[in-house]
This record gives C-alpha cells, structure tokens and sequence, in this order.
C-alpha cells in the first residue's frame, strides 16, 4: 500500500479547497482496495470502507474518517480519467514485473446493464486486458460498438507494457496490424482465427485434414486431448499444433502475421443424448 500511496500523492487535487474534508490520495487508494474486493458502485465502496475502517485508518492515517458516497462520486467525476488509469497500471506492472511468460488476455464485453442503454439504446463495450497470473484487469478502453473493437484493442496494447507478455485475442483481434504493433512492443500472440479471416481460415484448415490423413505429414504435427464429462454432456477437444515450415511459408506470405511461427487447430466433438456434433 505504501507504493500506492506514493503514486496517487502525484496526482494534482483540483477540488476547491472550501470545504474539503478528505485527502484526495486517501480517497483514491480506499477506492482501489474496493474495487479490488468487487465493489463497483460509489455506495458499495463506502460501504466497504466503513467496514475497514479501523484498518484504513491505521495505514492512511485518515482525517476525517471515510467519505460518504457523493464524496467518492464527486472525485471520480473531476478527475481525468486518464491519469488515474496511468498511476494504475504503472502501480500493477510493479507487482508483476518480476513474472515471466505472463499472459495477458484481451477480451470485449458488452456492458448490458450500463446507464448509457438506457439513454440512447446503445450498449456500451469495453475491451479490457486481464492479466491471468495475477487475477486482475490492468487496463480498459470503451468503445460503442462491437465492430469497434478492432480499433479500441490497438490503442489498448499502446497503454500497456507486454514486453515478453503473451497476448491472446479472440478471432476479432486477427488482424496483421494488431500482430505488428504487438512485436513492435515486443510481446509475443495467440490469437483465434475463425472465417473473419476466410483465406487463412481455409489454408490451416487444408493443411491439418491433408497432414492429419499423410503418415509423413503427420509427423510434423504434435496433439494433445482433453475430456469434459458434466451434466450428461461429453466434451472432447483435440488440439494440433504445427511448425512445419512449408505451412508458415505459405500463409505468411511477404511477412504478413510477424514473428509467426507456430499454428494450431482443436477439434471440439460433444456429446448429448447421444448425438454427437463436431
């Protein structure tokens, strides 16, 4: 906390100091205790506070005791948004900075129940990027539309530090400019690809069912198998991956997908009732 601390004590305080009660740092790091421990709404982060108190209080060493809820609202609405999210993500990349090979999943979620439907019947999106090893969100870009992702994940990946990181996208985010601005920043990919990108889609999928039926071919490719038994339902993925040069060779064609080199594809059999789809 004592880090967090310290960052948050950067930010300028641009509430008018008549009638201030409450140190804009203590507000902030509360704020983010709660919201670690899933309270979203400004009443829920008072109320988590309230019953932290004591404990709050021994680490910040708090004026006033704890803000009411129009107090919390109130900071989030004059502050820049932007800064707070900077402090953020420098405090995050400190803690993880000692993992390595760390993943980072890039994923859009539609936010049904935000206030912004109700307004003018768009349903606001949000991409944000999930560091799986630790458990938390490092970073969030809105966009209004689900088409707009594919221009909200660019200027995501610009905000973050994926040095030696993992990044994995589904199929949206199968796109050559994304793979290049990932190296550039000199992250590594796994991304899906699905019939958004038909011409790749088809080449991979050629190539495995051609390998899969050629002993010789077969022994470039490396499998692995799952199994899932719930509800009366099996599920059985079969995964291949492949390094075969003449596969990369050919669907990387004047350096299109950077850096690529290996390509894989599951097969997903399930089972219910004893109807079987693949």
């Amino acid at each position: 906390m004592e880090r967090l601390k310290e960052l948050f004590g950067e930010i300028l305080d641009i509430r008018d100091i008549q009638g201030k009660r409450h140190c804009l740092m203590h507000i902030l790091v509360m704020s983010v205790c709660a919201i670690l421990c899933g309270y979203k709404d400004f009443e829920d982060i008072h109320d988590y506070c309230k019953g932290k108190e004591e404990w709050l209080d021994k680490r910040l060493g708090l004026w006033n005791g704890i803000p009411c809820a129009r107090t919390f609202n109130n900071v989030f609405r004059l502050m820049p948004a932007q800064s707070f999210l900077e402090i953020f993500m420098k405090w995050i990349k400190e803690i993880v900075e000692d993992n390595t090979g760390k993943q980072i999943i890039i994923d859009g979620k539609a936010m049904r129940g935000a206030t912004e439907k109700a307004q003018n019947g768009n349903i606001p999106y949000i991409v944000s990027a999930f560091l799986s090893e630790v458990g938390i969100s490092i970073g969030q870009v809105r966009c209004d539309e689900k088409s707009n992702e594919i221009t909200a994940i660019p200027k995501l990946i610009e905000l973050l530090d994926i040095e030696g990181c993992i990044i994995t996208i589904d199929a949206i985010g199968c796109q050559s400019k994304i793979v290049s601005q990932i190296v550039k920043k000199k992250g590594h990919y796994c991304l899906s690809v699905k019939e958004n990108q038909s011409n790749l889609y088809k080449d991979i999928d050629e190539y495995f069912k051609f390998a899969l039926k050629d002993s010789m071919e077969a022994e470039n490719i490396s499998h692995y198998m799952t199994r899932d038994f719930s509800h009366g339902r099996t599920e059985k993925r079969k995964y291949y991956i492949s390094s075969d040069g003449d596969l990369i060779n050919h669907i990387n064609d004047r350096n299109k997908w950077k850096n690529l080199k290996t390509v894989g594809m599951v097969e997903n059999t399930r089972e219910v009732d004893g109807k079987i789809t693949v």
